[in-house]
């Protein structure tokens, strides 16, 4: 401390000094000199305030004084130092100008670099240097570009402001450094504003990329927007790498699902047998995904032609899924029995689909048409007009309709084939037209006839 106020106290009086030979000599040679040391000597002393000044009165009175440029370039470092970074580019900037090839230049560019990255702007700092005839270093370039978007999206969370900016890192270093967190970035970003399209395109990237931390939940949310979008099948390989991938039992359980949905809706039936396996052999689901799986696993069997083994599945939906898919397998079981023309099963399980709680009017009125069917096969034609009339008279839907009426046409068309008379052919009497004579016209008798013809 002694040390200190010494110093202190010589700058003071050296100040002092040069102060008295600014007042007494204004007109010498010396006094650029002299002011220029002053504003030093304000300098060394952390009088910010005081050498600013005299260094901008030696600038403004001694313009041709070889101290300018010294002058420019400590008005800047102080300034900087203060943290008033415009101000100090100001004298930055002017040096620059002044001379961008100069050494004073170029030993102040890092400076600049520096408040153009600490205003978040390198993109300016891009421009500055191609002002002078320079070019940005890109490794650097490619810190500060992500730099400034990583700030917007971690910690001002403002997704507004780091969507552009990831957008503008990812087209500006396709190979970036952060390339693969500037997608998912992007993608989250663009996710929670439902814009879909753009955060397909960042999971999509990330997902082609060997696996880091951010794969499972890109492939959690790309897999959700194609499924949500019913592209099926593009959902359906990213459902399966979820769960080969995920670490959490949540998203593999997800990832089977998605994969057993996703094959089903697109009639991939024998991947849909395979996935609704996989999730039917996961413990600890529930009793509505378990519900879930035997209806798509029976109905993927019925639908390849292994009706036979969908029987099981069909069975155990009646009794256990207590929503309309107890009603479609109850519906389905009498299929299989109808193909097999065993009638009397038939009317047994769509007796049981009447009475089921969980049944619509929709399986009602198909049941119906099958019992309609089933009485023609039977040939109890009156019972299948009855129920054919019934649909008619009490079904909304027209299509339904329409089949109705169409079943009654075709039975109606039958019966009366049945109750018209044979078709007699038609007589034909063929005449001999050979002769000349007319149709009535006899042949002469001879004499003798007619003598023995005469009464005696």
């Amino acid at each position: 401390k002694a040390m200190c106020d010494g110093l202190l106290k010589n700058y003071n009086e050296k100040i002092n000094g040069l102060k008295s030979l600014e007042k007494n000599y204004p007109n010498s040679t010396y006094m650029p000199a002299v002011s220029y040391e002053i504003a030093e000597s304000y300098n060394a002393i952390k009088d910010n305030t005081n050498a600013i000044a005299y260094y901008k009165k030696t600038m403004e009175k001694y313009p041709n004084s070889s101290k300018i440029n010294d002058c420019i370039i400590s008005i800047g470092l102080l300034y900087y130092n203060m943290k008033e970074d415009d101000k100090a580019f100001e004298y930055f900037d002017m040096m620059v100008k002044k001379d961008s090839k100069s050494d004073e230049a170029q030993s102040i560019l890092p400076t600049i670099k520096n408040i153009f990255y600490a205003k978040n702007d390198p993109e300016g700092w891009e421009n500055y240097l191609s002002k002078i005839g320079m070019t940005a270093n890109a490794n650097e370039q490619d810190v500060q570009y992500y730099e400034k978007a990583r700030r917007y999206y971690y910690e001002d969370k403002n997704c507004d402001l780091a969507f552009p900016e990831m957008q503008k890192y990812i087209n500006k270093f396709p190979n970036g450094k952060y390339i693969t967190e500037a997608n998912f970035c992007m993608a989250e970003c663009a996710y929670s504003k439902d814009n879909f399209a753009d955060a397909i395109k960042g999971y999509e990237h990330i997902i082609a990329k060997p696996r880091s931390i951010f794969t499972e939940t890109s492939l959690q949310k790309a897999s959700y927007i194609y499924f949500k979008d019913k592209n099926y099948e593009k959902a359906l390989p990213l459902y399966i790498k979820l769960q080969e991938l995920a670490e959490s039992s949540q998203n593999k359980l997800a990832g089977k699902l998605g994969a057993m949905r996703s094959a089903y809706y697109a009639k991939k039936y024998d991947v849909a047998v395979e996935e609704s396996n996989k999730v039917l052999n996961t413990s600890g689901i529930s009793q509505q995904q378990t519900v879930e799986a035997k209806s798509i696993h029976g109905k993927s069997l019925f639908e390849t032609g292994r009706k036979d083994e969908a029987v099981a599945d069909l069975k155990y939906l009646t009794k256990n899924a207590k929503s309309e898919l107890g009603a479609e397998a109850y519906y389905m079981l009498a299929q299989v029995q109808f193909e097999k023309k065993d009638y009397k099963e038939v009317e047994k399980t769509v007796n049981s689909l009447f009475n089921y709680p969980y049944s619509t009017q929709d399986w009602n009125t198909k049941a119906m048409l099958m019992m309609a069917d089933v009485y023609l096969e039977k040939g109890e034609e009156q019972n299948a007009e009855a129920v054919l009339q019934t649909i008619i008279d009490n079904t909304s839907n027209p299509e339904y309709i329409k089949i109705a009426q169409e079943k009654l046409q075709a039975l109606k068309d039958k019966q009366n084939s049945r109750l018209a008379p044979p078709v007699q052919e038609e007589m034909k009497i063929q005449f001999n037209n050979s002769g000349t004579g007319s149709l009535f016209e006899t042949t002469p008798a001879s004499t003798d006839t007619l003598n023995n013809a005469q009464p005696k």
